[in-house]
Formats: C-alpha cells, structure tokens, sequence
C-alpha cells in the first residue's frame, strides 16, 4: 500500500482526520457525494466508475489475489503487538 502512494506522491495520512466508517457502502457512499478517496475491488467499484458515480484518479491499480484490511486509529498509538503485525503487513504489501 505504501508504495502505491509513493509512487502516486500521496501521503496515506487523512487531511481532516475525523472519518471513520465499519460499512463499506457507507465509504463508498462518501467518495460518491466527494468526500474523499475510497480504495475499492474493481468488480464493486468499475460499475460505478462506467456510471459516472466515481472517478479513478490515477491508473495504478494493486492485484492481489487475497483479501486485505488495515485498521488503525489515526491519533492513538498501537500498542506493540499490532504496530509489529501492521509493520509486517506493510512490508509483504511491498
């Protein structure tokens, strides 16, 4: 993930920093009236780009073969288990 943005020159990090959803339709729902930017899997998110009702805003796009989900909050540290799984996880992504 984190070379994904590199390689676009974007900074992972929130500009607001005060979202947060646990639906994915509500993270698609808030990309579609221009809140933000939404990762999403091209068979739920190509339809809606065909639509009209998102836009790609870049080319690159990442194939994976497994599901893959980080969660962590923005303003509060993790405790050292999970900073040493988000830290391997980052580190398989690349």
């Amino acid at each position: 993930m984190a070379a994904l943005f590199d390689d676009c020159n974007l900074s992972p990090h929130s500009s607001r920093g005060d979202e947060t959803y646990n639906d994915y339709s509500i993270v698609l729902q808030a990309a579609m009236e221009g809140q933000g930017l939404a990762l999403g899997w091209q068979h739920i998110v190509g339809p809606l780009i065909q639509q009209g009702k998102l836009v790609a805003p870049f080319e690159q796009q990442i194939a994976t073969n497994q599901p893959f989900h980080i969660i962590a909050p923005e303003h509060k540290p993790l405790n050292p288990n999970a900073k040493a799984l988000l830290d391997w996880l980052l580190k398989e992504m690349q």
